[in-house]
């Protein structure tokens, strides 16, 4: 289980965060108490706060290229909440070509298979692919339909 510790200011912050994880949140009045609280070395989260606080002096974190911070995490109480990873879009997921073909690992085209479209969960806004899910879903059933006029639409059935 992750977990994300914090303080009363950067707690404000988080705007997504549900009921369910504020009523589990535990609160210590020390780094090592809250460490021990949730079964963790004692040395993780001061080494963790203390790194993390000198990317806010520098104004960047040169681990993951993040900068959009500025709340130092120093002041008790400390929190920590259960986290969990959620999917929210694809962010790429099957390789297509520019028709929609899905693509094997080879690099080669998988007849009669097209992709396109996004997968949300409850903590993004919903417009962060309607692009992709808009424009890909049309040119695969525009490829889909030019490859296989074979095919009666109504039935399904190979035309003869």
């Amino acid at each position: 289980m992750k977990v994300k510790i914090a303080e009363d200011k950067i707690k404000e912050t988080a705007y997504n965060t549900t009921q369910e994880s504020i009523d589990s949140q535990v609160e210590a009045d020390t780094l090592e108490e809250l460490a021990k609280q949730i079964g963790m070395a004692p040395t993780t989260p001061q080494e963790t706060i203390k790194k993390y606080n000198s990317y806010v002096d520098q104004g960047k974190d040169p681990d993951f290229g993040k900068s959009a911070f500025n709340l130092k995490c120093e002041v008790a109480p400390f929190y920590a909440t259960p986290r969990k990873p959620a999917i929210h879009h694809t962010m790429g997921g099957l390789k297509i070509d520019t028709h929609a073909h899905v693509i094997n690992k080879d690099g080669k085209i998988i007849e009669g298979l097209y992709a396109a479209g996004g997968l949300y969960a409850g903590n993004r806004l919903g417009g962060n692919s309607l692009a992709d899910i808009f424009t890909f879903g049309r040119i695969a059933a525009d490829t889909a339909n030019n490859e296989n006029k074979k095919i009666d639409v109504n039935t399904s059935a190979l035309k003869h």
